[in-house]
């Protein structure tokens, strides 16, 4: 997804072996609401995220790009049954995205929104293929 929606990154970070990592902050104005239909929603929620970068052989990450988006997570399902602890998360939906800095140089405007929501999507959906329940039950008294 990084290459098809910011090519300049790997332009800029051509040597291979380039590590890439996400790094993600919400802001103070954490929106938690819950109702009976959707458990738990977040919503209109500020995230900073920033793409950092480590060339083969460098010891330190660079920040390459910082970007604010805002998500709305619409229903975060936390439920226990019979002392298991079962979760499901339904699909994020990106509101808007803005680049806050960049230190590769000048980026044209993408579709961001397009490529964070695929992003956070493709993670909620291995989460909640992967959702290892809970046993309470299996605690140490």
């Amino acid at each position: 997804l990084l290459g098809m929606y910011i090519p300049q990154l790997f332009e800029f970070y051509n040597k291979k072996g380039t590590e890439f990592k996400f790094s993600l902050e919400t802001d103070e104005n954490f929106r938690l609401h819950m109702n009976i239909e959707n458990g738990i929603q977040i919503l209109n929620t500020g995230i900073k995220i920033s793409i950092l970068a480590k060339e083969p052989k460098s010891k330190t990450w660079a920040e390459a790009l910082v970007f604010s988006v805002h998500a709305d997570f619409n229903s975060i399902d936390v439920h226990i049954q019979d002392l298991v602890i079962f979760t499901h998360i339904s699909p994020v939906t990106i509101k808007e995205t803005y680049l806050l800095s960049s230190g590769i140089g000048e980026l044209p405007r993408n579709n961001w929104d397009q490529f964070f929501e695929g992003l956070f999507n493709m993670v909620i959906s291995q989460i909640n293929v992967k959702n290892a329940q809970f046993d309470i039950k299996k605690l140490d008294p």
